[in-house]
């Protein structure tokens, strides 16, 4: 777990930069190489744990920044080149399904793309990282319930 460690406090600066991203945001696709350096750099943790793979960065990697990086697996990775190609195709599913609901269901009945792979059940979220205002990577609560205990 030192690995991990080292490894936030090496990339804290990136990582609250990325805050803002969100996959249904305009301006998701423009950021997507801020967050594929953030995804190359936790695929580099594969030197100390041997199960870092491309499919376990971006889980680590959601779970920080769950409005950015969205989780593939083995099963979902034969649809897409790489994973930026993956987050650019859940950008485009995202914002069709945003704004026309049917379009989803019509996907997933027509079995295109990485959409009937991926999207049985996965529910897009849009949340804060923090309800304190304060990233839990510099408060040393990552992974944490981000709930401030003055409020209770």
């Amino acid at each position: 777990m030192q690995a991990i460690s080292s490894w936030i406090s090496d990339h804290v600066a990136s990582l609250e930069r990325l805050e803002g991203v969100a996959l249904l945001a305009d301006d998701f696709v423009e950021r997507a190489p801020e967050m594929m350096e953030s995804y190359e750099a936790a695929l580099s943790l594969k030197e100390a744990i041997p199960t870092m793979g491309d499919t376990a960065a971006s889980k680590f990697l959601h779970v920080p920044l769950p409005d950015a990086f969205v989780m593939w697996d083995n099963n979902i990775k034969p649809f897409a080149h790489d994973y930026e190609e993956f987050l650019t195709e859940m950008h485009g599913l995202a914002g069709d399904s945003s704004t026309n609901p049917g379009s989803l269901r019509r996907q997933l009945r027509s079995g295109s793309s990485t959409t009937s792979t991926m999207a049985c059940g996965r529910r897009l979220r849009s949340t804060s990282m923090s309800t304190t205002g304060t990233s839990p990577w510099v408060s040393g609560r990552a992974g944490e319930d981000d709930v401030d205990p003055s409020s209770s």
